[in-house]
């Protein structure tokens, strides 16, 4: 919500408000990374951090800085929520080969949920909606 808060702060003509809003966010985010460092947290959230600062960093420019706070979000479990390629600032890093491979491995992740979830209904005696 952040990175979409901050494009609607730029859209509507208050990008200074918005570039304070990034700088303060991009500190705190990366401090919390530091001390982090590439553990997961063991809290509940503990992909909210990793996404929050890939999705700001995405959408601010440094790819290898979104690439990374991705990834780690990914060693972090199966499918993190928030990682929608579809979104803008995703968007923005399309063809950059990091990122390019995060994207497969999301869809090959998808996919092995995909077929577990199959599994489960016919051994269940469900009906398939997949």
């Amino acid at each position: 919500m952040e990175t979409a808060a901050v494009r609607i702060l730029r859209e509507t003509g208050r990008g200074d408000g918005a570039r304070s809003r990034v700088d303060q966010l991009l500190a705190r985010l990366r401090a919390g990374r530091a001390a982090v460092g590439s553990r997961c947290s063991t809290e509940s959230r503990r992909y909210d951090d990793w996404m929050r600062h890939a999705s700001l960093a995405a959408n601010e420019g440094p790819k290898d800085e979104a690439a990374d706070a991705l990834r780690g979000a990914m060693r972090c479990g199966d499918l993190p929520p928030g990682f929608l390629p579809q979104l803008p600032w995703f968007r923005s890093l399309d063809g950059y080969v990091p990122f390019e491979e995060l994207k497969r491995e999301r869809e090959r992740r998808i996919e092995i949920i995909r077929k577990e979830l199959i599994r489960i209904e016919t051994e269940s005696g469900l009906a398939s909606a997949y």
